[in-house]
């Protein structure tokens, strides 16, 4: 009779741990993520963890064209694998991590989750029927403004962002290059937050940049090195100068 009820307890607290799950899907909006192969991302969230993961458009190695600076369209392959770039978040550790690639070779940023230091306005608007509250504060370099509902109780948000009150619905930077806004909600969501193993190396941001930068300049390199044997010159530069994130970390320290 023990093994029975030990079973059966195991079995509702499983299911109530996925019954916990809420899903909230957003665009993607802004200059800095306006990406051919993406154009929304989910939020999975309980008590404990949250996982901020893009929606793959396209399959694996599909082709995508994308349109560059000269008006002409190229193709290129979609740079992710099946599991993609996210941002996962343990509250109880109160640890960040984030899976990016660079040219398929993945690795997983480590982060402190220190706090955010949100300033709560007297702005209020509704977002997908819920009546929310603007709040702002500085991190990675910006200045980010974030809509809030109290009616989902939930500290919760697209990206990094968290700390608020309730569920972040609508977040951006001052000059709108990063831009969330809440689509959908779905409660008693069933997900497995196991399938984002942090099996890459794991790094510092600074030190992903880092390596970024590098393997630009290898590339660069080659690239000018193939033009010389052939007799000519190549001018390269990256199509985005700016970085996501405008400081390598989170918060700026207080002394």
């Amino acid at each position: 009779m023990k093994k029975i009820i030990l079973i059966l307890f195991f079995i509702f607290s499983s299911g109530l741990a996925i019954a916990q799950t809420t899903n909230v899907t957003y665009s993607r909006e802004g200059s800095l993520l306006n990406k051919p192969m993406y154009d929304e991302a989910n939020l999975y969230f309980n008590d404990t963890v949250s996982v901020f993961s893009y929606a793959r458009q396209t399959p694996e190695n599909a082709e995508i064209s994308i349109q560059i600076s000269t008006g002409a369209v190229k193709k290129i392959k979609n740079p992710d694998d099946h599991i993609g770039t996210y941002q996962y978040i343990n509250y109880n550790k109160q640890k960040l991590f984030e899976r990016r690639n660079i040219r398929r070779n993945y690795f997983i940023i480590k982060e402190n989750l220190d706090e955010l230091d949100w300033q709560l306005l007297d702005s209020t608007k509704q977002i997908t029927g819920y009546t929310c509250q603007l709040a702002t504060t500085k991190c990675y370099g910006r200045k980010f403004f974030a809509w809030y509902t109290v009616a989902i109780p939930s500290d919760k948000g697209p990206w990094k962002l968290c700390g608020l009150p309730g569920l972040i619905l609508h977040a951006y930077d001052e000059a709108k290059k990063l831009e969330w806004k809440a689509t959908k909600l779905k409660f008693d969501f069933d997900f497995d937050f196991n399938v984002f193993l942090h099996n890459e190396e794991q790094i510092t941001l600074a030190k992903y940049y880092e390596i970024e930068k590098e393997n630009f300049q290898k590339r660069k390199r080659k690239l000018e090195a193939l033009a010389a044997q052939m007799g000519g010159s190549v001018a390269i530069k990256k199509i985005h100068e700016e970085d996501i994130e405008l400081s390598k970390t989170r918060i700026k320290k207080t002394k």
